[in-house]
């Protein structure tokens, strides 16, 4: 089992929980993942929400070298308060990445139907674009450090602001739901 970090818990309004915490494989994976997202480079072609360059949606859910951050994230989703991991299996459903360069960004969307959605900080500097949550009354974001993990309701809107430096910002993002464990 993955060791846990702790879990910073964002209650940003009511039944939105945001999870944020760090990734403790992240200083072994980075280099390694970072280059198997660039060598798959973009296949979508600026056609899905976001505006930069991504792997098609299960390029890193189907290859082996992602199965820890799989199992890490089901892990996290197991600490939300609207997950029972006593009555509800989870599952990866997806899990893609998304290169920004100077100008991409990502427009608000939500991941309907998914239970859960996560974002892994792979690369950024200090000047790179926050996850922000568009339904937040209080306008919260993430920034985007890296080896930072963050998982939400996927039905929280959330966007990244356009891109001003020249620092590529790399993610992982994935979706993930639950279905209730057979008797």
């Amino acid at each position: 089992m993955t060791e846990i970090l702790p879990v910073k818990v964002h209650q940003v309004s009511i039944n939105q929980t945001i999870l944020h915490t760090i990734y403790p494989g992240h200083p072994y994976c980075n280099k390694k993942w970072i280059k198997i997202i660039k060598d798959i480079g973009d296949k979508m072609d600026r056609s899905t929400n976001i505006k930069g360059g991504m792997t098609d949606y299960n390029d890193l859910r189907d290859n082996p070298e992602f199965q820890p951050l799989k199992d890490f994230a089901i892990s996290i989703s197991e600490e939300h308060p609207y997950h029972s991991p006593t009555t509800l299996n989870t599952k990866v459903d997806n899990m893609w990445g998304a290169m920004y360069k100077k100008g991409d960004h990502t427009v608000p969307h939500w991941h309907n139907p998914y239970n859960f959605s996560f974002v892994y900080f792979l690369k950024s500097d200090e000047n790179s674009q926050p996850l922000c949550f568009t339904d937040s009354s209080d306008k919260f974001y993430i920034p985007p450090i890296e080896g930072s993990f963050v998982l939400f309701p996927a039905y929280l809107f959330h966007h990244v602001p356009h891109q001003t430096n020249d620092t590529d910002r790399i993610v992982i993002a994935g979706n993930l739901t639950t279905k209730e464990k057979k008797k």
